[in-house]
């Protein structure tokens, strides 16, 4: 079997898909070490050192350090105003502590220092005010991150997607996950667990601040216009990634 890439786009059901895949009956030799962007400063030895990668990559950076048509590819999309309201919440409803102490979050140095920033904005600002700041995490994400060229285009990342193995959406992780546990020869969970959920937060999460409202209020005409604008590449490739899904679901279901 081919090594595992898993391109983790963030906010859109990663964690769960990815402890799912790590399952320990699976015996897979996972890189636990490097799961930003820090593991291209790596050799690339690395990468025959382990069966299973999972982090927040872009395609066309570790395209460049590495042949990835020799890696079985995974990715998970979701819909794109659910992915910027999830990150709006998480920012609101953590700690400062939790941000300012968090490596991935507080260093510049780290490739993703920027999550910190887009983190701190949603602690300060209503949820208008948080889209219309220019942070990259914000603006057509998920395209950025699929896209096979850096110059970064709603083509390039439909070609990304079609370069992958197996792509899925967040709407239909159970019929992803159970569709790669048969043809990948996973052991296969009998429920799917709810990690980081929104709206169902642990109540022993010290991390989180007790008393913060973390609903959206609702959406005004002004909020919906920079919204769409914002996503709308995004939105086109995640009803793409959607069809492709839906298409791959149904096609195994008719075999049977």
């Amino acid at each position: 079997m081919k090594k595992i890439i898993f391109f983790h786009i963030p906010k859109t059901g990663g964690t769960t898909l990815h402890t799912l895949l790590t399952n320990e009956e699976n015996g897979l030799n996972f890189c636990s070490k490097f799961r930003h962007n820090d593991i291209l400063r790596q050799d690339p030895n690395v990468f025959t050192k382990y069966d299973f990668f999972s982090g927040h990559f872009r395609y066309s950076t570790l395209a460049e350090k590495i042949d990835l048509s020799k890696f079985t590819l995974i990715t998970m999309l979701r819909h794109p105003v659910d992915r910027i309201i999830s990150m709006y919440r998480f920012g609101k409803s953590h700690s400062e502590s939790f941000i300012e102490d968090n490596p991935i979050y507080s260093k510049k140095p780290e490739c993703y220092w920027f999550h910190g920033m887009c983190y701190r904005s949603a602690k300060l600002l209503t949820f208008k005010d948080f889209l219309k700041q220019d942070f990259e995490f914000l603006q057509d994400f998920m395209v950025k991150q699929l896209s096979i060229s850096s110059k970064h285009s709603l083509d390039s990342a439909v070609e990304g997607v079609d370069r992958m193995d197996y792509v899925g959406v967040l709407d239909y992780i159970g019929g992803f996950y159970a569709e790669m546990c048969e043809e990948l020869g996973f052991k296969k969970l009998k429920k799917i667990p709810k990690i980081l959920d929104t709206n169902e937060r642990p109540e022993n999460n010290e991390s989180l601040d007790k008393n913060k409202i973390i609903s959206i209020p609702r959406i005004d005409g002004e909020t919906f216009d920079i919204l769409s604008r914002i996503v709308k590449n995004d939105m086109i490739l995640y009803l793409y990634c959607k069809e492709l899904c839906i298409s791959r679901l149904e096609k195994k279901r008719s075999l049977f």
